[in-house]
């Protein structure tokens, strides 16, 4: 039962209004094992986040209240899997600033339980 774990990098631009997302597709080396209820062996993890104000396009320091990344894992197959990223950025004073945006750089790391290449049927 060997590991495999994989990257994926998002690069998400949103506005300070709304939750921005952004799903990515990946294909694994093996067919992911399934536990004793059915469930495929396989989950993703939040590595790295970079998150930079933007107001008109130009990077802004500015004061946050609330600043949030999240990574899932919203479908996976036989061999596949689909990992989502989502992130909310919020200033301190949301109504005073309509026109902020954000630049985010996510990495998530996929770990699948894989069937061995002499396993496979």
């Amino acid at each position: 039962m060997p590991l495999a774990f994989q990257i994926v990098r998002f690069e998400i631009t949103g506005n300070c209004r709304e939750v921005a997302s952004e799903e990515e597709s990946i294909k694994l080396p093996y067919p992911v094992i399934k536990d004793w209820d059915g469930n495929p062996v396989i989950d993703v993890a939040l590595q790295n986040f970079d998150i930079q104000y933007l107001e008109n396009g130009a990077p802004l320091e500015y004061t946050v209240n609330r600043l949030r990344a999240k990574v899932e894992l919203v479908r996976s197959g036989h061999q596949t899997a689909t990992v989502k990223a989502s992130v909310q950025i919020r200033p301190r004073a949301p109504e005073a600033a309509p026109h902020f945006g954000y630049k985010a750089e996510i990495t998530a790391l996929v770990i699948a339980d894989m069937v061995a290449r002499n396993e496979e049927s």
